[in-house]
């Protein structure tokens, strides 16, 4: 498949997740982090405010969840690994580019 092809359904796929709001923060303060991949056979959390992976249970239809707690306030980095695939979060909008997603 040429580039062109691959980077234009990326952008589709994308936009069509951005109405849902990723992740959510619930009033407790967890956090609840959500993904689509119905051909994953694992998917990962890494955040910045933790150095250890977390995994995200797979779901009906193959959406992967996570709640996390205890994350501190501020501004953090996350990405998904996806069957060892880094990637970031489709569903959320904020996003920081880098120069190096790894």
């Amino acid at each position: 498949m040429p580039i062109g092809r691959l980077l234009l359904a990326t952008l589709f796929l994308t936009s069509r997740l951005t109405a849902q709001d990723s992740p959510r923060i619930a009033p407790d303060g967890s956090v609840s982090f959500e993904i689509q991949a119905p051909k994953a056979t694992e998917v990962v959390l890494r955040g910045q405010w933790n150095k250890e992976k977390a995994p995200l249970q797979r779901g009906e239809k193959g959406l992967w969840s996570l709640t996390v707690t205890g994350i501190p306030s501020g501004v953090w980095e996350y990405s998904f690994l996806v069957n060892g695939l880094a990637m970031i979060d489709p569903r959320n909008s904020q996003i920081k580019p880098q120069r190096n997603p790894n």
